[in-house]
């Protein structure tokens, strides 16, 4: 699909609302910034390197969805699907993804600096070496979860369900390196 074609798709969707689909499309690059996409169907795309800055993402569906290395920093993907996604080295600076489902989502080496992730789910997740500094992760679900040398520096695990997560050589909230 045309990036100019996807563009008037969009534009059209903010207008009517209406269910916005890009299952397995290819959108290697795209530039969505600042975009409203509240509910859009990306489950299986390629997103690689798209720029997502800002965007609304909240409730959208990214399942098995290819988002390597994506910039996606302050996007809003609060209740977003993304189950099984690979977000490796994809920024999400102070991204909101509350309620968010990440069961499974490939997060090596992702940037969730200061990211908001109250009630997230995911477990079985793999964030090694992802940085995690100053993330909110009241109530997440990190069970399984793979965080060897992940930095949680600053980041709040409070009510977090931690059930057989992997932190060997992780930088804990306090700074400590756990062996």
């Amino acid at each position: 699909m045309a990036i100019t074609k996807l563009m008037a798709a969009v534009a059209n969707y903010a207008k009517k609302r209406d269910a916005l689909s890009f299952s397995e499309a290819n959108l290697i690059g795209a530039n969505l910034e600042g975009l409203d996409l509240f509910g859009a169907d990306f489950s299986g795309a390629t997103l690689s390197l798209a720029l997502l800055n800002g965007a609304n993402l909240s409730h959208a569906h990214l399942e098995v969805a290819n988002i390597v290395g994506a910039k996606m920093r302050w996007a809003q993907l609060g209740r977003a699907d993304l189950e099984e996604a690979n977000l490796s080295f994809a920024d999400l600076t102070n991204a909101g993804l509350q309620d968010a489902y990440l069961c499974e989502a490939n997060l090596k080496r992702a940037n969730l600096t200061g990211a908001n992730l109250e009630g997230a789910d995911l477990s079985y997740a793999d964030l090694r070496r992802a940085n995690l500094t100053g993330a909110n992760l009241e109530g997440a679900d990190l069970s399984y979860a793979d965080l060897r040398r992940a930095n949680l520096t600053g980041a709040n695990l409070e009510g977090a369900i931690v059930t057989n997560w992997k932190v060997a050589r992780a930088t804990m909230p306090d700074g400590t390196i756990h062996e």
